[in-house]
């Protein structure tokens, strides 16, 4: 059965069929990680790669959800959640790229804070003495 823009009483099959596969996929890699099947290298890629294919798939339901509202308020609003979760899904691939070629994404917080430039920039804001 086609729908039409705007007609958001009937859900199309194939998000029904992707939320279906979402579950599945959540159960699988949750029992995956909680047993330990595969070892801890095993576990470490599994830990660092699951919540990719999850993102995305938020993503495409909250986009189509989006999509299928009629022009408004809501719509604009779950077009924004969709955006944000699009920058997320982003995020986490360069740090899943990041951490697959060896190179920490996020570095240490003692790397800013003896980095002169970042002192400079945040010193009219922070202190950089102890109290007392």
């Amino acid at each position: 059965m086609a729908t039409t823009p705007g007609d958001s009483d009937c859900v199309p099959r194939w998000m029904s069929r992707l939320l279906l596969v979402l579950l599945v996929y959540v159960v699988g890699t949750s029992l995956w990680m909680v047993t330990g099947a595969g070892g801890a290298r095993t576990q470490h890629y599994v830990g660092l790669l699951a919540d990719g294919p999850a993102n995305l798939v938020a993503v495409i339901m909250t986009a189509a959800a989006a999509l299928r509202l009629p022009r408004g308020p809501l719509r604009t609003g779950w077009g924004l959640i969709s955006a944000a979760l699009a920058l997320y899904f982003v995020g986490t691939v360069i740090g899943q790229a990041s951490w697959l070629r060896g190179v920490d994404p996020f570095p240490a917080a003692p790397t800013f804070s003896t980095s002169p430039s970042i002192r400079r920039l945040l010193q009219p804001c922070c202190s950089w003495r102890a109290p007392g």
